[in-house]
């Protein structure tokens, strides 16, 4: 028992907003992505499943994978034949190009569960991404089932069929992924690196006893 205050980790939001899409990713065509290591508890198999259940389904979009990893042969040999052209396995993506990736993105697939907070679903969600992520304690800091984002229990979804007809849905609405988007961008903004500063700067304002924190305007450069 104590006194706890959770202040969460932030996003410099109006960097990632300000990004536009990569020009080989800017086509007219749709854009699943997907950003994580190739570790297993990051489920880049449920993604690689619900994209492949999204093809089969008759839209045409093509799949992002960014990061690397020893498993990347196994995860390209999940890819079918017919749509290996589409299956895009970008490698390591430097920071400073993550932001054009995430808006490259129509839906971002995060389908996680062993993350503690969802900061990449907070990055998609400032560039303008709509998210679907595992319905997990990380995700649910930041993503709102139904509000800004969609959440999914990939535990009782074991062949992805679930997290594909989400994505397939998103993708063949673009007047939903706008309203996602929008309150994605709203829902960012309440990680921005301003707003979490004033947080710590109140806390400490609390514990010195002043009678009011400095304004976050006054924190140093």
């Amino acid at each position: 028992r104590a006194p706890w205050q959770v202040i969460p980790a932030d996003v410099d939001a109006a960097a990632f907003a300000a990004v536009r899409r990569r020009p080989e990713l800017d086509d007219g065509r749709l854009h699943l992505l997907h950003v994580g290591r190739f570790d297993p508890r990051n489920g880049v198999d449920r993604v690689i499943r619900a994209w492949i259940g999204v093809r089969r389904m008759g839209t045409d979009a093509r799949l992002s994978l960014g990061r690397d990893g020893p498993l990347r042969p196994r995860y390209q040999a999940m890819v079918p034949a017919d749509l290996r052209g589409d299956a895009l396995f970008v490698g390591f993506v430097p920071g400073a190009e993550r932001a054009s990736y995430y808006a490259s993105g129509d839906v971002l697939l995060c389908p996680a569960v062993g993350g503690t907070f969802g900061i990449i679903a907070l990055e998609a969600m400032a560039a303008g991404c709509p998210v679907i992520a595992a319905d997990t304690p990380g995700f649910r800091n930041v993503v709102r089932d139904g509000r800004d984002g969609l959440l999914v229990d990939v535990a009782a979804d074991p062949w992805s069929e679930t997290l594909a007809r989400h994505a397939n849905e998103l993708l063949v609405d673009g007047a939903a992924r706008g309203r996602f988007a929008e309150a994605g961008r709203r829902r960012a903004a309440e990680f921005d690196w301003p707003a979490v500063t004033a947080q710590v700067l109140a806390l400490y304002a609390r514990l010195r006893g002043d009678a009011a924190p400095p304004p976050a305007e006054a924190r140093p450069g």
